[in-house]
């Protein structure tokens, strides 16, 4: 079976932030710890988001958003995915691609049963984002948040 594209979309933090999220062992304990539990937060609002946000036409892109939270003792990671195929059509949108036609056989099989084409003409889709509007709705309050807790230790 064939392994399954992860789309991802980075967040684009200020430049402060990134370095504070990754030399998390210089700050005590307790700031440390705060910013850990804000990074878990925020992640989980960016996940609520983009599952309230996904366009659900049979649900199954809704299903595949996932989240994942990785703590080490230098940094902190939140990561919402999702593996599914068609995920990065839908957020990007796609062009008009040019009519299909079959280059050794006669006809186009579908996939399903019954039907052969000798041609395929696949218009254009425009985006429907949810991944980018879900973290840039959080961006703000995120680093709000972090720089508050770094200023309350000085």
């Amino acid at each position: 079976m064939a392994k399954k594209a992860t789309f991802i979309v980075k967040a684009d933090i200020s430049q402060a932030v990134f370095n504070c999220l990754r030399q998390l062992d210089s700050y005590d304990k307790r700031t440390s710890d705060s910013i850990r539990k804000i990074v878990k937060d925020s992640t989980e609002s960016v996940f609520a988001g983009a599952v309230q946000r996904v366009p659900a036409r049979t649900g199954a892109l809704k299903k595949s958003i996932r989240m994942r939270f990785e703590d080490t003792p230098t940094n902190t990671v939140g990561v919402v995915y999702t593996k599914e195929p068609t995920a990065h059509l839908v957020e990007n949108g796609a062009g008009p691609v040019p009519i299909l036609m079959p280059v050794k056989k006669k006809a186009l099989h579908p996939g399903g049963s019954g039907y052969f084409f000798t041609r395929a003409n696949i218009p254009a889709r425009k985006a429907r984002p949810f991944m980018k509007p879900a973290m840039d709705a959080e961006r703000l309050r995120f680093e709000a948040k972090v720089r508050e807790a770094v200023t309350k230790t000085c």
